[in-house]
Order: C-alpha cells, then sequence, then structure tokens
C-alpha cells in the first residue's frame, strides 16, 4: 500500500474551516497578510518549522497535520476521496449561491413594483399639490397660459 500526500496547503485551509477560524485570528496569529495566508494554501510543501507555526497558530499538534496530510491510497483513490470531498464541498457552495441569487432577484422584483407604485402616487400627488397651488395663487396658473 503506498502512501500518497494531500498537499500541506488543504490540510491547512481543511483545519481553518473545520474550526470556523476568523481570517483576522489567523493573520494575527501567523502575522502574515490575507494574501500570504491563502499563498500557504496552494503550497505542496513546507519547512517542519513552517509547519510548526501553522500548527501553533490553528491550536493543533504538527503530528495531527501530518496524519491528516499522509492518506494511504486505499483511503484517498489517489487523492480522489479529497477531490471528491471538495467537489462536493463547491457543489455546497454553488447551491447556497444559487439560493442567494434566487433571494437576491425576488428583492430586486419587489423592489421594482414598490418604486413603480412610489412613482405612481408622486405623479398623483404632484397634479394634487400643482391644482392647490394653482387654486391658492390663481396668478400664477395666468402667468403659464
Amino acid at each position: 500500500m503506498t502512501k500518497s500526500r494531500m498537499p500541506i496547503g488543504a490540510v491547512i485551509k481543511e483545519i481553518i474551516k473545520e474550526k470556523r477560524i476568523p481570517m483576522k485570528e489567523i493573520m494575527a496569529k501567523t502575522s502574515l497578510s490575507r494574501t500570504g495566508i491563502y499563498a500557504n494554501y496552494s503550497k505542496t510543501e513546507m519547512a517542519d518549522a513552517e509547519i510548526q507555526k501553522w500548527a501553533k497558530a490553528l491550536g493543533v499538534t504538527k503530528e495531527e497535520m501530518l496524519k491528516r496530510r499522509s492518506l494511504s491510497d486505499a483511503d484517498s483513490g489517489d487523492n480522489s476521496n479529497y477531490l471528491m470531498e471538495h467537489l462536493a464541498g463547491l457543489e455546497e457552495q454553488f447551491k447556497a449561491f444559487k439560493e442567494q441569487l434566487q433571494v437576491k432577484d425576488m428583492q430586486i422584483a419587489s423592489l421594482q413594483r414598490m418604486l413603480e407604485m412610489t412613482l405612481g402616487k408622486s405623479e398623483g400627488v404632484i397634479k394634487l399639490k400643482t391644482t392647490l397651488v394653482r387654486d391658492m395663487y390663481p396668478e400664477a396658473g395666468a402667468l403659464e397660459a
């Protein structure tokens, strides 16, 4: 049974997601910028010292990170299990975004109806006020004509 390894950046990203650690907290604990953290997500390898730094920041042991990284081919199907889980996660995100878009579309439609109603009322109000002003100041109407 040969061993295949999950990229270390994927392990970091997975732990952050599982523990729901806010980005600001990760930035503070690692002294990295948001861009620097995202750059680490794509790393396949890291020095032991760097793995130790990440382990401390994430509240796990270096050994736990390495254990997550080491997957047997039987478990991973050459990382296909990891990829399938990642694809499933992306599919869930896509569904959530689709639902959010549907809600936003409904909100936009509602706002458009409200705007149309408001504009319709505004014309009536303008006509009413114009009539009242003309009645109060008949000379103003005479100036327009």
